[in-house]
């Protein structure tokens, strides 16, 4: 079934107001400060350099604030760790789904355009921690609690370093994969190729271009390994050739499908991984460390 194109979503530059107002009843008179901007600067790949810092938004503290939010998509036996990760003009929520032991092996997970955000990977993080594997899902700029300033919004590897950092830090991992759904699978392309520092990248249905940014012509600059999955009847057949070429271009597994899109394509409606879902796993779980240049 063919699904419409998603559209980006932007959100307003970070303002931080300090307004201080002194009543005095007597003299009727008021006293109100200025406002005080938030912006941190442009935030050029030389920023990726200093580490994140890791704070708690209201309302994101504990598992059972990501129950609230994601309902249904909340995994019922999963240890899962809300995170808000501040990076310069940005920040991120997540929520990371961790394993019982780990691998090494780990995976940023980039949404689907829409209300679902990072819950949406919640339930595939869930089958992965089996394998060892430990995720993190977040919502990049302009998705979900998510807030950038404009500029910050097109530096994609930004966003997805400040996560790889968590992951590397927080949850022991040795490899780093990005992994995105539709919007999220063209946001791993473009992370991949503005030289984010993971090891591998997944695109699942990704359309050919995202934001005025076609993907093919990013292909010189994919030097890891990738994986790339499209369904023939997702979409324009110019859709699937696309992603066919992206991949034959970047060096890159393709994955030729009959029909679904996204994140639908590694689980069933039970909850259990499908064939394209147990690719996906066995190559996040098999990625090795140093694959990236």
């Amino acid at each position: 079934m063919p699904h419409p194109p998603e559209r980006p979503r932007t959100r307003p530059r970070l303002r931080r107001a300090c307004l201080v107002a002194v009543l005095v009843a007597a003299l009727g008179l008021a006293g109100c400060a200025g406002e005080e901007s938030q912006d941190e600067g442009a935030g050029s790949p030389t920023d990726r350099g200093a580490p994140p810092t890791e704070t708690t938004a209201e309302a994101w503290d504990d598992q059972e604030d990501v129950a609230e939010q994601c309902l249904s998509d909340t995994p019922a036996a999963a240890t899962i760790r809300p995170a808000t990760l501040r990076g310069p003009g940005m920040d991120l929520r997540a929520a990371a789904v961790l394993p019982p032991r780990s691998s090494g092996a780990a995976v940023v997970m980039l949404p689907q355009a829409g209300s679902p955000g990072l819950c949406g990977w919640l339930p595939y993080a869930a089958t992965l921690t089996a394998r060892g594997i430990a995720s993190l899902s977040i919502d990049p700029c302009g998705s979900g609690a998510s807030a950038c300033d404009d500029d910050r919004a097109a530096a994609v590897a930004d966003q997805v370093d400040l996560a790889a950092r968590w992951l590397r830090r927080e949850a022991g991992a040795r490899t780093v994969v990005v992994l995105g759904a539709s919007m999220g699978g063209s946001l791993a392309v473009r992370a991949t190729a503005q030289g984010a520092a993971v090891d591998a990248w997944v695109d699942l249905s990704g359309p050919s271009a995202w934001d005025g940014v076609h993907l093919l012509g990013l292909a010189p600059r994919l030097t890891t390994p990738g994986l790339v999955a499209r369904a023939r009847r997702d979409g324009a057949s110019s859709e699937f050739r696309a992603a066919r070429e992206l991949a034959a271009r970047a060096g890159a597994r393709f994955l030729a499908l009959r029909d679904g899109h996204g994140w639908d394509l590694v689980l069933t409606l039970e909850g259990a991984q499908t064939t394209t879902g147990r690719v996906v796993a066995d190559f996040i779980a098999t990625t090795r460390p140093g694959s990236r240049s």
